[in-house]
């Protein structure tokens, strides 16, 4: 992939695509009954479709070379060995992994996001930046230090994998989504006032519905985005080794061997329901007798490579 450049590709994401389809029922609707409140609904639905269309994404334009990459517009550089994670999007989580997705770059000076729709695969794109940094990192508590370095000492540090724990994640938003949005709920209360006006109910109904959709969808996509900083999941450490693993994890620390596991499974579709915030994240499973023991996706590598090396040596 090395002289290869990965540029944008323009989305049409769901702040697109559903108020089309909602303006085109609406029309039909309005067309067949003559009501005024739907050709309201149609005028907002369009304005939003007509903003998702109009406002640009952020450009994206980077080359590899063979140091690293290489920003086309800004000539700014991320040198391969400044590169600390490289974390797919919780899209890659809930289906078998697709070919595109977001993808979040971290290194030295910050964050890199790659955007979903690119001029390569994110998944081809995803394992080549894999390949170019360590496939161990530095633990930082000091027990589970001590434990690879017993397990480096016996097996050697080729069969002993180390992980630590990210130190920060990306704040990423969808500039388009935001605007349709606050389109979606200006337009409202502009279809809301017209219905006082003119004193019509199912104008002023379009009005108080489209303004409480749009103030919450435009709520839901600023407020959803991760929290910065992880707080004691920062200081999360873990080993594999043949003999077993090593784990320390918000107040979470011990040992294990390989023969005190029952079963291991990597759920990285988080579940539908929960009944505390923690089954809802993607994590591995780890079964003991009476006990689950959770690995959660908070290390500085993806999830499902550490997956793999644990049932590398479970099996």
């Amino acid at each position: 992939m090395v002289g290869l450049s990965v540029s944008a590709q323009r989305a049409y994401g769901v702040s697109v695509i559903l108020p089309v389809v909602l303006a085109a029922a609406c029309a039909l609707f309005g067309a067949t009954t003559g009501g005024p409140g739907w050709w309201a609904a149609t005028a907002i639905l369009t304005s939003v479709a007509m903003v998702g269309l109009i406002v640009p994404s952020p450009p994206f334009h980077w080359r590899i070379d063979s140091d690293g990459l290489v920003d086309e517009i800004t000539a700014s550089r991320i040198p391969f060995d400044s590169i600390s994670g490289v974390y797919p999007s919780r899209l890659a989580y809930w289906r078998k992994r697709p070919l595109r997705y977001a993808l979040e770059v971290a290194h030295d000076g910050g964050y890199l996001r790659v955007p979903v729709r690119t001029t390569v695969a994110t998944t081809y794109l995803e394992e080549f930046l894999l390949r170019q940094i360590p496939e161990s990192t530095s633990v930082v508590d000091q027990d589970i230090e001590r434990y690879r370095q017993a397990q480096v000492a016996a097996f050697g540090d080729e069969r002993v994998f180390s992980f630590a724990g990210r130190r920060q994640m990306a704040k990423t938003r969808s500039r388009p989504a935001i605007w349709g949005f606050t389109t979606l709920l200006v337009g409202s209360l502009i279809a809301f006032g017209v219905g006082v006006w003119l004193k019509s109910e199912s104008v002023i109904a379009v009005g108080v519905l489209g303004a409480s959709c749009g103030l919450i969808c435009l709520l839901f996509t600023v407020l959803s985005v991760p929290s910065q900083h992880l707080g004691r999941m920062a200081k999360s450490s873990l080993v594999i080794s043949p003999l077993g693993l090593a784990l320390s994890q918000e107040g979470l620390k011990g040992e294990l061997g390989w023969s005190e596991i029952l079963k291991i499974t990597y759920s990285g579709k988080p579940r539908k329901f929960a009944v505390t915030a923690s089954g809802m994240r993607p994590a591995i499973h780890v079964k003991l007798s009476g006990v689950t023991v959770m690995i959660y996706d908070s290390y500085d590598r993806p999830l499902s490579w550490i997956h793999e090396r644990i049932e590398q040596y479970w099996k």
